[in-house]
């Protein structure tokens, strides 16, 4: 569904000052074009990083699982995860831009 077409709903949200000032220094420098788009993208990163804390500790048992089982060397494991690391950082730098 694209942006055009979702529901949206309108969410009246009180900030200190400071941090309404700082977002306005965001979209000023461009980097956002209205307060709406700071606040989807600022979410969408927070409930997204959330789902992938929860993968990547699922993640993180059947590793250490298969690493006792078939004993893995530790350089192939670290080699795993920076790739692994590496193509989370990639998914949320196209989500970001997705929102921006």
């Amino acid at each position: 569904m694209s942006k055009l077409t979702q529901k949206m709903e309108k969410t009246l949200v009180l900030l200190p000052k400071k941090d309404v000032d700082m977002i306005k220094q965001l979209i000023h420098e461009g980097r956002y074009i209205t307060k709406s788009d700071f606040f989807r993208a600022a979410i969408k990163q927070l409930l997204y990083g959330e789902e992938r804390m929860k993968r990547f500790e699922e993640l993180t048992k059947e590793l250490q699982e298969t690493v006792r089982r078939k004993g893995i060397s530790k350089k192939s494991l670290n080699e795993s995860l920076e790739k692994t690391e590496q193509e989370t950082r990639e998914k949320m730098r196209r989500l970001l831009a997705e929102t921006s």
